[in-house]
């Protein structure tokens, strides 16, 4: 076998397994297991375009130091509805509050949040800095557009290999 061929296969196996276990872990344990950093909130640290994976926090007191980089929900509406979404953001944890509430703020940012435990749903455990960074056109909306593109090229790729298609000539 080819190395690109391999490579290719692994890109394929490493997507599909990222998709499964974000599906289990959001509907099991109702946590998000990975994100994109897309705001320069995280800086220098973290620049748009990390990918952070993470696991479950079920007890907030015993899982998180300060220092960690946490995921919580911050509680935002669809527009022109009263319909609740969580909108995650990744910040770190700055110190605790005595009422048990976090502090927290990105590494950029001047503000800091008091955030309750229970919004609390995932932690950090590693990043791969810009491996994702596209510069995002918000009119357009290019910055989904284009990774979409080039996972549908690697799998259109992959299929013909995978399924040992031949093409004959005539």
């Amino acid at each position: 076998m080819k190395l690109g061929y391999l490579y290719i296969k692994g890109l394929v196996f490493l997507f599909t397994s990222l998709s499964i276990l974000s599906i289990i872990g959001i509907l099991t344990f109702g946590y998000i297991p990975f994100g994109i950093i897309l705001t320069t909130s995280m800086l220098p640290h973290m620049p748009p375009g990390t990918v952070v994976f993470a696991i479950p926090v079920f007890n907030v007191t015993e899982q998180i130091q300060i220092g960690d980089v946490v995921i919580y929900c911050y509680k935002a509406y669809i527009p022109g509805t009263e319909i609740p979404v969580c909108k995650p953001i990744v910040h770190r944890v700055i110190g605790f509050r005595t009422d048990g509430k976090l502090l927290i703020k990105g590494d950029a940012n001047n503000v800091i949040e008091i955030v309750d435990p229970s919004q609390v749903k995932s932690k950090v455990i590693f990043y791969i800095p810009s491996f994702y960074y596209i510069e995002i056109d918000r009119e357009r909306g290019i910055g989904f557009w284009i990774p979409c593109g080039i996972l549908l090229f690697v799998l259109l790729l992959a299929l013909p290999k995978y399924y040992e298609v031949t093409i004959r000539r005539i």
